[in-house]
C-alpha cells in the first residue's frame, strides 16, 4: 500500500531534484523498487526496534490511561525546555539539526555505488514520505490539541520527521566506512535528538505522549522502508527463454 500510494510522489520528487540539481544525473535515477525490495524493506523496519519500541510505548501509555495526565504534568513544568514557548522553539531546532545530519550523512563517502546526489535525493524522498504519511493520519484522526489550538494532533508530524530523519542518517551512517565506536555515538545522538523533538511538542502542549511516540515509530518506519527499497542491495535478474530460433536473455539490474 505505501509503495502504490508514495510512488507518484517520490517519482516527481526524485525527477525534479535531478533536473534541479543540474539535469546531468538524470541517467542515474534510481529505478523503482521491485515487490521483493519492498517486502523486504518493510520486514526490516517493522523489527527494527526504533519502530516497535516507540509503538509499544504508545500502547502502554494509551492503556494506562497516562496521556493526558503526562501531558498536563509536562506542560506545567516544562522540566527539559523550561518553558512552553522555549519547548516550542526547541522542537523546530531539534528537527532542522536532524535534517542537516540526515544530509551530511548522505554526503558522507559510502561503499556503495550508488552516488551522493542519488543518496540525497532517496533520503530526502524518504523525509518527504514519512511527512505525508504523518498529515494522511491527522486528518483521518481528527484528535484535538492538548492546547486546544486544531484538530491536528494525532500523529505528532515533528516527531514523524525528525525521526526519519534519524532512521535515515543512521541507514547511511551504516554504508559510510567509519569506525565502530563513532558510529555508535552517530546513531545515539541521532535517535537522542529525534526523542528530544519529540518530548519538546509534549512540553510546548501541542501533542500528547502518544500522538510524539506513534510519531516516531510512523517516521522511523517510513524512512527504513523507503531509503533501504531504493537504496539497499538489489540483486541483478538473469532470465533466458527458450525461443523457436534460439534464446532471449534478460536482465533486470535495479540501477
Amino acid at each position: 500500500m505505501l509503495a502504490v500510494l508514495a510512488r507518484p510522489l517520490i517519482i516527481s520528487f526524485i525527477f525534479t531534484a535531478s533536473v534541479v540539481t543540474g539535469g546531468c544525473a538524470l541517467g542515474r535515477v534510481p529505478a523503482w523498487p521491485d515487490r521483493q525490495a519492498w517486502r523486504g524493506a518493510v520486514h526490516d523496519a517493522a523489527r527494527d526496534p526504533a519502530t516497535w519500541a516507540p509503538a509499544a510505548g504508545a500502547v502502554i501509555v494509551a492503556a494506562g490511561g497516562w496521556d493526558h495526565d503526562i501531558s498536563r504534568w509536562a506542560v506545567r513544568h516544562t522540566p527539559v525546555f523550561g518553558s512552553v514557548d522555549d519547548a516550542r522553539r526547541w522542537s523546530n531546532r531539534l528537527r532542522g539539526v536532524t535534517h542537516a545530519g540526515m544530509l551530511l550523512g548522505a554526503l558522507l563517502p559510502a561503499d556503495t555505488e550508488t552516488s551522493r546526489l542519488e543518496r540525497l535525493m532517496v533520503d530526502e524522498a524518504g523525509a518527504l514520505a514519512a511527512e505525508m504519511s504523518s498529515y494522511g493520519l491527522k486528518r483521518a484522526a481528527g484528535r484535538v490539541r492538548p492546547n486546544g489550538a486544531d484538530d491536528q494532533s494525532f500523529p505528532s508530524g515533528h516527531s514523524t520527521r525528525s525521526a526519519a530523519h534519524a532512521a535515515i542518517a543512521v541507514r547511511d551512517l551504516a554504508h559510510a566506512g567509519i569506525s565502530p565506536g563513532a558510529r555508535i555515538a552517530l546513531d545515539s545522538s541521532f535517535y537522542l535528538l529525534s526523542g528530544a523533538t519529540a518530548w519538546a511538542r509534549v512540553e510546548a502542549g501541542v501533542h500528547y505522549p502518544t500522538d510524539v511516540l506513534i510519531g516516531m515509530a510512523l517516521g522511523n518506519f517510513v524512512g527504513r522502508v523507503v531509503h533501504d527499497a531504493w537504496l539497499g542491495d538489489h540483486p541483478a535478474f538473469v532470465a533466458i527463454v527458450p525461443e523457436r530460433h534460439g534464446a532471449s536473455i534478460f536482465i533486470d539490474i535495479a540501477w
